[in-house]
């Protein structure tokens, strides 16, 4: 996927959230070359990390999550597991916390964009299979 379409769905992931209540806290938030967070999320005092994937296929939402291979789910967890160490550094601390992938797929036919939510996708199970 290009650059262009990228910050396109995640553009679009971004609008989504934001009608859920959810607050962008973070865009593209870097851990030094091991890896970056598409977006940070706040919502009810928790941290959201989401993956934000574009797919023009029917089966986007399997499709994703196999996406995430055991190699990126490591460079995730590291990624999060930085950013909450940024934040505590800071003297903030998030009660609970979670993985979330946000799915933008693209009707070729009509040109529009639906979005679709997974909530607390387990990491260490995309470890172990990247299957689903």
């Amino acid at each position: 996927m290009n650059w262009e379409k990228g910050q396109k769905y995640e553009h679009l992931a971004e609008r989504y959230l934001h009608s859920k209540g959810y607050s962008i806290v973070e865009r593209n938030w870097h851990a030094g070359n091991h890896g970056e967070l598409d977006l940070v999320c706040k919502k009810d005092k928790n941290y959201i990390f989401i993956e934000v994937k574009g797919r023009s296929s029917n089966h986007a939402y399997e499709d994703a999550l196999n996406s995430i291979t055991p190699w990126k789910a490591k460079k995730l967890m590291f990624c999060m597991r930085t950013y909450l160490d940024h934040l505590e550094k800071k003297r903030i601390y998030s009660p609970k916390n979670r993985f979330d992938v946000v799915v933008v797929c693209e009707d070729k036919l009509s040109g529009e964009s639906i979005v679709d939510h997974i909530e607390n996708v387990n990491l260490w199970d995309l470890l172990e299979n990247s299957k689903f």
